[in-house]
């Protein structure tokens, strides 16, 4: 009887908190979109859905908690806006005053460097055994 209540209270809390999270991404919609202006579509693509993924890891974590009365209802569908909602405004304030809240274009070229690199080495092995 009392998991059955517990749910209900999540779903009641869910029916409020979802609508909540279009302000919270539009915070960090922003700024990311600032960050990857100069990367290409795939690069901000990546960005979005990860910030997606996780919004909805947090809220799926947060509903089997409170479901099993671990935490409460209000908290376990509120945290993933909360902290989300931070993570915007803090990155919303850097990019007023600095411009370019995270540097995105710097990661991407050290991960494309990074793959590059292991790719030679992958070729230079590969021709190393074809050659032997």
């Amino acid at each position: 009887m009392e998991r059955s209540v517990s749910r209900y209270r999540v779903e009641i809390e869910k029916k409020y908190s979802i609508p909540f999270a279009c302000i919270i991404f539009v915070l960090l919609g922003v700024p990311l979109g600032l960050s990857t202006r100069k990367g290409s579509a795939g690069v901000a693509l990546g960005v979005s859905l990860l910030v997606i993924l996780l919004y909805y890891l947090f809220l799926i974590a947060g509903e089997q908690l409170a479901d099993r009365r671990m935490m409460p209802a209000f908290l376990s569908m509120w945290l993933p806006n909360i902290v989300l909602g931070v993570a915007g405004v803090i990155l919303t304030l850097r990019s007023l005053h600095e411009g370019n809240p995270l540097p995105v274009d710097v990661a991407v070229t050290g991960i494309r460097k990074a793959f590059r690199k292991i790719l030679r080495k992958n070729r230079l092995t590969d021709r190393e055994e074809k050659g032997s």
